[in-house]
This record gives C-alpha cells, structure tokens and sequence, in this order.
C-alpha cells in the first residue's frame, strides 16, 4: 500500500503564508443581573416542612454555595438540587431560591385565579339540584371565612 502525499501537488497553488497570531479579545466583563438582590444576601430553599434544605449567599459575581462560587444562581441551584437529590437536570434559580414563581404574578393574582375558579365551581354546584343544598352550606361557609379575614 502506497501513502498518499499530504503536500499539495498543484502547481497553481500558492504557498502557504504563516498565519499571524491573533490578539486576544478581552475577557467579557458579565454584567450583574438587576433582578438580583444585593450583595450579602441568604437565600433559602425550603422543603414542604419549611425545614431549611440548603443555602446560599450573594457575592459579588456570582452566588456562594456549599463553600464554592458560582456565576449564576441557576447554576448554584443546579449544584444544590444535586446535592439534594432532586430529578432534573437544569433549574431555574429565581424559581428554585423562591425569588420568583412559575406561573407568573404575585400574591393578588393568585387569588384573583382562585376566586374565578372558585366562582365557576360554585356556579356549577349551586345549578345541580341534587347537591344544591350542599354547594350553599360550603358557599355560605367559605363567605364567612372571608369576611373574618377582611374584618382583621
């Protein structure tokens, strides 16, 4: 078997140029992410027995978890839920470190989708006659509970 050459045979050819090395461009300055809270600050994640499952700080350029920095607080959650033993490969940091909620709005939102999901419960409820007793005993309990509420 014979090696092919690697040299170019064309007799056209230019000869290669040494090529000049290229300046480096400067490293990224990352801005800070203005959703962020300020530098100093703990952050907690909670299980559902609000028992504290893991922490983290705010540091300049970055977070600080379990001794060791990371860039973002997606990345320091990724690391936590690992060492939490959660399923999934990627977290959202805001979400994870409760800074932000899926699903989008606040407190009043969330109620507002409750109340309409209540009403068209209710609504349903109290047009069925056979539970139609039933529906006005809960709907009357939950007012109740409601006016105590705005009464504090």
């Amino acid at each position: 078997m014979s090696k092919k050459s690697t040299k170019n045979t064309n007799p056209k050819a230019k000869p290669a140029t040494p090529k000049t090395p290229r300046a480096k461009a400067p490293p990224k300055v990352r801005e800070r992410d203005p959703r962020l809270p300020p530098v100093g600050t703990e952050l907690t994640k909670r299980n559902r027995a609000g028992e504290v499952a893991a922490t983290c700080t705010i540091v300049e350029a970055g977070v600080r978890y379990d001794g060791e920095k990371y860039k973002s607080l997606s990345a320091a959650a990724v690391a936590a839920a690992k060492a939490l033993k959660l399923s999934g490969k990627t977290q959202n940091g805001f979400v994870f470190w409760g800074l932000a909620r899926t699903g989008g709005g606040g407190p009043v939102e969330a109620l507002e989708r409750a109340a309409a999901r209540y009403r068209d419960r209710a609504g349903i409820a109290l047009r069925d006659g056979e539970h139609r007793a039933a529906a006005r005993k809960v709907a009357g309990d939950v007012q109740d509970a409601i006016v105590a509420l705005l009464a504090e």
